[in-house]
């Protein structure tokens, strides 16, 4: 696992991930790995956002560089790159299971908002995600305010 990426998750991928009667895992398949994977992340950081905010996507932004076979598995390796404010993107590569090829960079930009309304809405817990965060990445990895 390259050293910037302090975060890794396997998953299988199948046979009905492919596109164009190819052996080769359609990009949206590996842009959804990475969603996963967030989840996970979260998990291993120990900390989401509470008070009904949730973390929505705002952008997303892909640079193919390989194919993967789908039979090979993804790796997907995940780090916070950014927090301002309410605001947060994850870099990710997607790399092979099987022999590591890198498969796909893959950044994600996110904002706090309250679902309701559809604004942006500071969790009531942002310190203790901060906090969480800049623990579990690797010192001074993360851009802030």
């Amino acid at each position: 696992m390259s050293e910037q990426f302090r975060f890794s998750a396997l998953y299988q991928t199948r046979h009905t991930d492919t596109f164009g009667g190819t052996p080769f895992v359609h990009m949206g398949v590996l842009f959804a790995l990475t969603e996963l994977a967030l989840v996970e992340y979260d998990r291993a950081v120990g900390v989401s956002a509470e008070g009904g905010v949730l973390r929505f996507n705002v952008r997303s932004e892909a640079r193919f560089l390989s194919p993967l076979h789908w039979q090979e598995g993804a790796r997907v390796q995940m780090r916070c790159a950014r927090l301002r404010g309410t605001r947060v993107s994850f870099q990710c590569l997607v790399s092979s299971a099987t022999t590591g090829k890198p498969i796909a960079d893959v950044w994600h930009d996110y904002a706090y908002m309250d679902p309701e309304t559809g604004t942006p809405r500071t969790p009531p817990n942002l310190d203790a995600i901060r906090a969480a965060v800049l623990a579990f990445e690797a010192p001074g990895s993360v851009e802030t305010e």
